[in-house]
């Protein structure tokens, strides 16, 4: 039933597993769910949303924090669980990229715009400002509501962040190689990054 069992003989943690429904009460509303032969825990659920059966198996929520094991059995909160745990496994080793929704504006305690609430399949994320881009934003009210693809570069107990500038990075490989190839009469686009004195120095584009 569970792959990692040692798990809850050690420190806190929160994960979600999978365990086997032993008994439920849709009066009281709440499940009894087995982890393993030696832990079960005990849940509340929503009968008008969640349909139980003894024996059969069901996602978990499962927290354990000062040596007592908690749970959720409820489908939406071990949905978001697993994307919020698979969002911090891959800051360590980053290898995918997530379609992220930019929600709202965050500004700090100076009233100093700070960032974006950026929602992963529901994970609430934080996005800094210097992480929306690779150029200066001109307006940073006109990304609400859009779609961007992100990356996860950090976690604590309060947020993830995640970064769209560092998925543009990966694609600097690709993108260099595509000039390389471009015929000389072909036209690109790009975006004008910084624009510096022409005698000491050229103007530098981003493509």
């Amino acid at each position: 039933v569970i792959d990692n069992i040692l798990s809850y003989e050690g420190a806190n943690f929160r994960d979600v597993r999978v365990g086997v429904i032993s008994s439920f009460s849709e009066e009281k509303e709440t499940a009894t769910i087995e982890l393993s032969a030696k832990h079960s825990v005990l849940v509340e659920y929503n009968p008008k949303t969640e349909d139980l059966e003894v024996g059969k198996k069901i996602d978990v929520v499962v927290s354990k924090s000062k040596g007592r094991i908690t749970g959720d059995a409820t489908s939406k909160a071990a949905q978001l669980e697993r994307v919020k745990q698979e969002l911090i496994r891959q800051v360590d080793s980053p290898s995918y990229a997530y379609v992220g929704l930019i929600k709202d504006v965050i500004f700090n305690s100076a009233n100093a715009f700070n960032g974006f609430v950026v929602d992963v399949s529901g994970v609430k994320c934080f996005m800094p400002g210097s992480e929306s881009d690779v150029v200066p934003l001109n307006d940073y009210n006109e990304l609400i509501g859009q779609t961007r693809y992100v990356m996860p570069i950090a976690a604590s107990k309060e947020s993830i962040l995640v970064s769209h500038k560092e998925y543009l990075n990966t694609l600097k490989g690709t993108v260099l190689n595509n000039l390389i190839e471009t015929k000389s009469t072909e036209l690109v686009e790009g975006v004008v990054s910084s624009v510096k004195n022409a005698v000491t120095d050229c103007g530098a584009i981003f493509i």
